[in-house]
């Protein structure tokens, strides 16, 4: 399995991430494709399935943004051009911004309409009070989108918050598909308002980009773990498949029965199956990225002792092959012969052996320092007498 390299002060790819990249163009193109139903007038490239709630133009605009976000992050273009850095950072924040207004448009009922600047918005109807407007589902799923990917050029703490954020848009679109593949619209949809909720193309095209921000966030992200050789990247793969899909299948098998016994509660099961896949997912991931760092820790360990005994090794054999041999020493320099180069002793030790060596005097050659300068005291006074009489001369001499 090859991994690609990311720089440690952003989390991005520093070599182009071909997974995340291969989302991008797939969301462009999910994106595109409502687009061009909205332009031309053909329903089905808006919804995917007869009867769903539609893309609107304004989710599609967002998800198109998205996705060229996700393309230049991926590393195809990313620190070649300022220009296409800057664009994508303003892409980032459009999504984050558009998204929280929309949101806010909910909330509070007097701010004008992002839907009403765009002119292929859905008409009026009595059914859909707010034509054009995405979803809240996909208003909030955008929004979690967004703001992971403006913390992803932060430190590691967080791109941790970053991948909790995305996670949870993650949620929002596969609890809309489990709602879509077991037929309960209050999965995807408000209640009373089947026409305002996440199609099925808006679903996937936040789970796809759900999946690039899991590609970017290099180690602790959800396709590292995934395809991992780890403890935990093993049990991922075992796991995750029936925590996601085993709920599912309970739901279709109490929908069989529900046509024998219609006094089933199917909407609440399904409801109660869905919280409980959401809630082992949550389970299995995070003990699965405990074991993958703690195994990952482990092989960092082992690959430093590995290190340290092979270096304690090669000492080892440089020292055995001290001790078999002969060292040539010169009788006036003192240097050592190595390889064929007169080198001091102290440079031997410390290339050969790793000895870093200093200097000191020891008790005889201070003992012989201190004789030698009592055997020189009577010339060193002569020599400053000396020195002293051709001073008084030379200042008798001067004018």
């Amino acid at each position: 399995m090859k991994n690609w390299d990311h720089d440690q002060e952003t989390g991005l790819p520093v070599t182009p991430n071909k997974r995340c990249g291969v989302l991008g163009v797939l969301i462009l193109f999910l994106s595109t494709t409502a687009l061009l139903g909205w332009l031309f007038n053909i329903p089905f490239l808006t919804t995917l399935l007869p009867g769903a709630p539609r893309t609107t133009p304004l989710t599609a605009i967002l998800m198109f943004s998205f996705a060229g976000w996700l393309t230049t992050a991926s590393g195809v273009m990313q620190g070649q051009h300022g220009l296409i850095n800057r664009i994508s950072g303003g892409l980032r924040w459009f999504v984050t911004l558009a998204s929280l207004w929309v949101l806010a448009d909910y909330l509070m009922g007097w701010l004008p309409d992002l839907e009403a600047l765009i002119p292929i918005s859905e008409l009026p109807s009595s059914a859909n009070p707010f034509p054009g407007r995405p979803s809240p589902h996909t208003s909030l799923a955008f929004l979690l989108l967004g703001s992971a990917s403006l913390l992803l050029f932060h430190s590691a703490n967080h791109r941790s918050r970053a991948l909790i954020l995305t996670r949870g848009a993650g949620a929002i679109s596969w609890i809309a598909l489990y709602g879509y593949l077991s037929s309960l619209a209050p999965f995807y949809s408000l209640s009373g308002h089947p026409e305002i909720g996440i199609s099925p193309l808006t679903a996937i095209g936040i789970l796809g980009a759900h999946l690039g921000i899991e590609c970017l966030a290099a180690e602790n992200g959800l396709i590292a773990l995934v395809l991992s050789r780890s403890p935990g990247g093993t049990i991922s793969r075992i796991l995750l498949p029936l925590s996601f899909f085993s709920p599912l299948v309970l739901t279709w098998l109490v929908f069989d029965l529900s046509v024998i016994n219609p006094e089933l509660a199917l909407s609440e099961l399904a409801q109660a199956m869905a919280l409980v896949s959401v809630f082992f997912t949550a389970v299995i991931l995070t003990c699965a990225s405990r074991l993958k760092s703690k195994y990952e820790l482990m092989q960092k360990h082992s690959a430093e002792r590995e290190r340290l005994l092979e270096e304690l090794r090669q000492k080892a054999k440089q020292i055995d092959e001290l001790q078999s041999g002969l060292l040539k020493v010169c009788a006036w320099s003192k240097k050592v012969l190595d390889h064929g180069e007169w080198v001091d002793f102290d440079v031997f030790l410390k290339e050969r052996i790793g000895i870093h060596v200093t200097h000191g005097m020891s008790d005889e050659a201070v003992a012989q320092w201190e004789e030698q300068l009592k055997e020189e005291e009577p010339n060193l006074k002569a020599m400053d007498e000396g020195s002293a009489r051709r001073k008084e001369g030379d200042r008798g001499e001067s004018p």
